[in-house]
């Protein structure tokens, strides 16, 4: 599985991963790393990150590549002001409306350093909170790759699920009724 930062846009690699049978993760990055975090701009930060992961879902298919081999990743903090992140962590339910799994990746991030004004060693609670916020939201697959390799979410990660789980069943349960009552 390919998880490269730049969705594919550069050289022949859609051709690539379509010729290998590779599955990957499409990120949003506005900008170039050593650039993407002076004055990121945006006229709808979801609608166009959602637009830009729609238009390179098409160009991974038109180049071959499965369409269930793809997974969407909006890119927190790539190219992106903390009001951006937060705007893209309420309106997820946009970006897997595309219908297909939806990745984020916010653990230990400096958005959240920013929010609960502590160190990288100590966000492991709002790494927590935000996945179950995302994942509440419309996320698929929350990345806590980093934090289990430390061994610090082994307990508070799979314990939240459960959680997760009930809220987003009691969320489709309303949107349903409300829809049926209409």
């Amino acid at each position: 599985m390919d998880s490269g930062i730049t969705a594919l846009v550069s050289g022949g690699m859609a051709g690539l991963a379509a010729s290998a049978g590779a599955g990957l993760v499409l990120m949003h990055m506005r900008g170039e790393p050593r650039t993407m975090q002076q004055d990121p701009r945006y006229d709808d930060v979801v609608r166009d990150v959602a637009g830009f992961l729609r238009q390179r879902t098409q160009a991974c298919i038109d180049a071959g590549i499965e369409r269930d081999r793809i997974i969407l990743d909006p890119g927190f903090g790539f190219g992106k002001t903390l009001r951006h992140n937060m705007q893209l962590l309420n309106g997820l339910a946009a970006i897997s409306g595309l219908e297909l799994p939806v990745l984020v990746g916010l653990s230990r991030k400096s958005m959240l350093g920013a929010i609960i004004d502590k160190p990288v060693d100590q966000r492991l609670v709002g790494t927590v909170a935000a996945h179950m916020a995302a994942l509440v939201n419309g996320a698929e697959i929350a990345g806590n790759i980093a934090l289990i390799d430390r061994g610090s979410c082994t307990f508070a990660c799979p314990s939240s699920i459960p959680i997760v789980q009930l809220i987003r069943t009691a969320k489709d349960d309303l949107t349903h009724r409300k829809e049926t009552d209409a």
